[in-house]
């Protein structure tokens, strides 16, 4: 590589750690940028392009001795290939404190001077749909069905007092008003401790007059199915 190319797009947030669509961490091609007006790199096995890139900015940061497009900016570059839900789940993870990868506000200020316009409506869109609180592509994807299906009411990640003790409980996507509780369920939960930590869990809430309905990946393939029985247990309890 020239000592001004750097991994952009794809490669950039694969190498940040992003969560990106299956498809697209198993293409084995590499996305390499110039800075315009240079012609984008052309060889097998690499996607080029170029771009307006301010490297004194921060757009450009080094990665295990790599020069790879900043979190922020790999974000903003994926608006020309990912769709909404990608990009939000994406961007949920990049905000998310405990990654230490980014905030909201930085993204922001990203996205305004991001110069492309390909993408840049649904990047628009997806930033607005962003929550720092979710703590799994999966989580995320459970928010958007409730969101664009029109559930309203919600609180992500409320924690709830167990009465009689010091813990707090954590529920992905609580309905207060109702007192409903949808629980994703990813492969981890399968861990033994983790099994059983979420049964004692569920039972706790469950004392205290929560209704929990767990969610799989499963159930996320369906969305209409999913959404009617979420409105059929929001209605009973109504």
């Amino acid at each position: 590589m020239h000592p001004d190319e750097f991994f952009c797009s794809a490669t950039a947030a694969l190498l940040h750690g992003l969560p990106l669509p299956l498809d697209v961490e198993r293409d084995p091609r590499l996305h390499v940028a110039v800075p315009n007006p240079r012609r984008g790199p052309r060889s097998r096995g690499v996607v080029g392009h170029k771009f307006i890139v301010h490297p004194a900015r921060g757009e450009v940061v080094d990665v295990s001795g790599l020069r790879v497009s900043s979190p922020e900016r790999a974000w903003c570059e994926l608006g020309a290939s990912l769709d909404l839900e990608a990009l939000v789940v994406a961007g949920d993870h990049l905000i998310r404190p405990a990654n230490h990868l980014s905030s909201a506000a930085r993204l922001r200020m990203t996205l305004e001077r991001h110069p492309a316009r390909r993408g840049r409506e649904t990047l628009h869109a997806a930033f607005g749909l962003l929550d720092p609180g979710a703590e799994s592509p999966g989580e995320t994807q459970l928010r958007l069905i409730c969101v664009m299906a029109g559930l309203t009411g919600f609180v992500v990640n409320l924690r709830v007092v167990i009465p009689g003790s010091r813990r707090r409980r954590r529920i992905d996507l609580a309905f207060p008003r109702e007192k409903v509780a949808l629980e994703y369920q990813g492969e981890h939960h399968r861990d033994p401790h983790q099994w059983r930590e979420d049964m004692t869990r569920v039972a706790e809430l469950e004392s205290i007059g929560w209704k929990v309905v767990f969610v799989n990946a499963d159930d996320l393939r369906d969305p209409a199915a999913l959404v009617a029985r979420i409105r059929r247990v929001l209605a009973a309890r109504a």
